[in-house]
C-alpha cells in the first residue's frame, strides 16, 4: 500500500476514535498484535487489522511525537462512550460513519485527512473492543436493550397470583402493600376475610397488622379500599381491632397533606372507605368523636362531598356524637351561605334536617332574622327552598309570612324568583301568595308583569291556582288583561299574556 495511502487511512482512523493523537501508544499496538492472534479463522478482520497497524507506522513518519497520555484522558468514544474502549474495523455493508473531530485536531488536519468513499472503505463500520475485564454499560444501545438490563438487575416482585400461596403469605407474615393493590391478590385477600374456616383469625389479625400500617394508601388505591372494606366488616363487633384501624386513620401528622381525609374522599373509593369507617365506628362514641374531629379540623363544612360525607355521617351515628358538627355549622352559618362554590349552603341543609332542639331553634331564628337576604344569595336560596319545602308547618308558614312582605322584590330578583315560586308549588300555600298578588297596586303589578325573572313567577301561579282557586286566579288574570294597553309593547310581556287570554277564553263567562 502507498505509504501516503496508509498515513490518509491513519487519521482518520484517529479522527472517528476522537484520540487526537496520531502516534499510538506502544500499549495501543501491543493489544492490536495480540488482537491479531487471538482469532487466527478471522481473514477478512486480520487484513482490516493489518492495513490500519500499517497505517499507524507509516503516521510517525508524518506527525511529530507528542508526550505520552493515559487512556483515560484521551476521551470518550463516539459509538461506545465507555474508559477503556477502542474501536475496531469490521466488515460491513456501510460506508464510513461521519463522527466530528477530537477537539486536539484542528479543522484543516481533518479536512486532508478524510478518506474519499469507495468499496473497500465502504465495507467498514465500527464495534466495541473492550481493553480490559471490566464490564461497563453501552449507553449508546437502544431503548429495548437498556430495559432490559434495568429489568433484570431489578429487584424481582413475585406476586401472589393463587388463593393458596395468599393463604400461606398471610398465615406466615403481616399482610403487604402489594397484596392489597394487586388486582389478583387483592381479591384473594377479601375472600380469606369473608370466610370462616381454620387459620382465618390469624389471616384477619395478618391484614390488620398491615392495614393499620399503611391504612391512607388502602384507601387511596381501588383495590385496597375493597380490602379495608373487608376487615371493617369482618372486625365488625371487636371494638380493639376497629379502634385500630379508626386510630390510623384518624390520627396523622400532617392532616392537610396525604392523610387527609378529605382529600382521600375526592374520587369514588376514597369516599367509600371514609363511609366505611363512619359505620364501624358508629357503636362506640370514642371512636365517633375521634372521626368527627378529624373531620371538622380539615374543613368538613366546605369540602367537595362535604354534604355527602355529612348525611352518612348523620345516618350512621347517634345524634349526640355529630351533634358538634351542627355547633359548627350555626357558628359558621353567615360565611356558609356567601360561600361562592355553593358548598356551604348544601352542609347547611344537611344540619337542618338533623338538628333538634336548641340547634334547630337557633336555625330557624337566624333564618328567620335574614330570610329577604338568603331569598336573594346565589347559592344560599337552595337552602330557604329546602326549609320551605321539608321544614315543619310552623317553620313554612311563618317564613313564608317574612317572604311574602316583600314578594315584588322578591319576584325581579333573579335568584328571588325561585324562592317566589317555592311559596305556591309542591308543600307552598298557593292561595296566601295569590293573594300577596291581588294586593299590588297598579303600578307594581305592571311592574312585575314585565320584568325579566317576574313574568315566569306570574304565568306560573295563574297556572298552579286556576283549578283549585278559579274565582281568585280569575281576577287576577282580568286586572293584569286590563294592563294591556300600558305594557303591550314591553319584551317579556308575551308569555303571561298568552296565559291570560287562554284563561278569559276558557272560564271567563262562569267567572266574569
Amino acid at each position: 500500500m502507498d505509504p501516503s495511502r496508509e498515513a490518509e487511512l491513519a487519521c482518520f482512523f484517529l479522527d472517528a476514535m476522537h484520540l487526537g493523537d496520531p502516534s499510538p501508544a506502544r500499549e495501543h499496538e501491543m493489544l492490536l498484535q495480540q488482537h491479531r492472534h487471538a482469532a487466527p479463522s478471522r481473514e477478512q478482520s486480520y487484513g482490516a487489522l493489518n492495513q490500519m497497524m500499517q497505517g499507524l507506522q507509516a503516521a510517525r513518519q508524518f506527525w511529530p511525537q507528542p508526550a505520552y497520555c493515559p487512556l483515560e484522558e484521551m476521551g470518550s468514544l463516539s459509538r461506545a462512550p465507555a474508559i477503556n474502549a477502542f474501536v475496531v474495523p469490521t466488515q460491513s455493508a456501510c460506508p464510513y460513519q461521519s463522527v466530528a473531530p477530537s477537539s486536539s485536531v484542528s479543522a484543516s488536519a481533518s479536512q486532508q485527512c478524510q478518506p474519499a468513499p469507495s468499496a473497500t472503505s465502504s465495507s467498514l463500520q465500527y464495534q466495541h473492543c473492550y481493553i480490559a475485564n471490566e464490564t461497563v454499560p453501552d449507553y449508546a444501545s437502544s431503548i429495548i436493550q437498556r430495559l432490559r438490563a434495568i429489568r433484570a438487575q431489578a429487584p424481582a416482585v413475585r406476586r401472589c397470583q393463587t388463593l393458596e400461596e395468599t393463604r400461606s403469605k398471610l398465615l406466615c407474615s403481616d399482610m403487604e402493600l402489594q397484596l392489597a393493590t394487586f388486582p389478583n391478590s387483592a381479591a384473594h385477600v377479601v375472600r380469606l376475610l369473608q370466610v370462616q374456616e381454620e387459620g382465618s383469625e390469624r389471616i384477619r389479625h395478618s391484614v390488620l397488622a398491615g392495614a393499620t400500617r399503611r391504612v391512607h394508601d388502602l384507601m387511596d388505591d381501588r383495590e385496597g379500599r375493597e380490602v379495608l372494606a373487608a376487615l371493617l366488616r369482618a372486625c365488625a363487633g371487636r371494638y380493639a381491632e376497629v379502634r385500630a384501624i379508626v386510630q390510623a386513620a384518624a390520627v396523622a401528622h400532617n392532616p392537610n397533606g396525604r392523610h387527609s381525609l378529605l382529600r382521600l374522599a375526592k374520587h369514588d373509593h376514597g369516599e367509600t372507605c371514609l363511609k366505611e369507617l363512619m359505620t364501624a365506628a358508629a357503636p362506640y362514641t370514642d371512636l365517633c368523636a375521634m372521626l368527627v374531629d378529624r373531620l371538622l379540623r380539615e374543613g368538613v363544612l366546605e369540602h367537595d362531598r362535604g354534604d355527602r360525607v355529612l348525611h352518612h355521617c348523620f345516618a350512621t351515628m347517634r345524634y349526640e356524637d355529630c351533634v358538634i358538627l351542627v355547633h359548627d355549622a350555626i357558628d359558621k352559618f353567615g360565611s356558609l351561605l356567601n360561600s361562592k362554590t355553593g358548598l356551604g349552603s348544601r352542609c347547611l341543609v344537611e344540619c337542618y334536617a338533623i338538628a333538634r332542639g336548641d340547634e334547630l331553634r337557633d336555625l330557624q331564628e337566624i333564618l328567620l332574622e335574614h330570610a329577604h337576604l338568603i331569598a336573594t344569595g346565589q347559592y344560599s336560596n337552595y337552602f330557604i327552598q329546602h326549609v320551605l319545602q321539608y321544614g315543619d308547618d310552623e317553620m313554612r308558614q311563618l317564613l313564608l309570612e317574612r317572604l311574602i312582605d316583600n314578594v315584588v322584590i322578591l319576584s325581579l330578583d333573579c335568584y328571588g324568583s325561585y324562592v317566589v315560586e317555592a311559596c305556591f308549588q309542591q308543600k307552598g300555600q298557593p292561595r296566601r301568595v295569590l293573594a300577596a298578588f291581588l294586593l299590588l297596586d297598579d303600578a307594581q303589578l305592571a311592574e312585575v308583569v314585565q320584568g325579566k325573572h317576574s313574568n315566569y313567577v306570574v304565568h306560573k301561579l295563574l297556572d298552579a291556582t286556576i283549578d283549585r282557586f278559579p274565582g281568585e286566579t280569575m281576577a287576577l288574570a282580568r286586572r293584569i288583561h286590563s294592563l294591556l294597553p300600558r305594557i303591550r309593547n314591553k319584551m317579556y310581556v308575551r308569555t303571561v299574556m298568552m296565559v291570560v287570554k287562554k284563561l278569559i277564553a276558557r272560564y271567563g263567562r262562569m267567572y266574569g
